[in-house]
């Protein structure tokens, strides 16, 4: 019996350091319609805010994160349109999950 509870508790205790918990500033606390509204503006400054973020995004997942590094940096264009789908398909979601799933797919080697 102590076994099973000592098993949850190092499941527990696992899950719960591989999850990062912190305040989002900047577009990437922006839901996803909120982004969707914003590109249907055609205003490269407002992409390029994007663009920026999610770029500062992957760099801090690269210093910080224990995973798998992201090498292959991704162009403005495919960032966006990453999100654009994430964001379509997901409009109540940030776009810090949106950006943590391209670098999911890119730390991957999927591309």
């Amino acid at each position: 019996m102590n076994y099973i509870f000592a098993f949850l508790f190092l499941l527990v205790a696992s899950t719960a350091s591989a999850q990062r918990i912190g305040t989002v500033y900047g577009p990437g606390a922006q839901s996803c319609g909120k982004y969707i509204a914003d590109r249907r503006s055609n205003d490269q400054v407002v992409d390029y805010q994007y663009v920026g973020w999610v770029r500062g995004y992957v760099s801090g997942y690269n210093i910080w994160g224990s995973g798998k590094q992201v090498t292959k940096e991704a162009d403005s264009e495919s960032i966006l349109a990453y999100l654009d789908l994430f964001c379509r398909e997901n409009p109540l979601k940030s776009v810090v999950t949106g950006a943590s799933a391209l670098v999911d797919e890119l730390a991957s080697g999927k591309r």
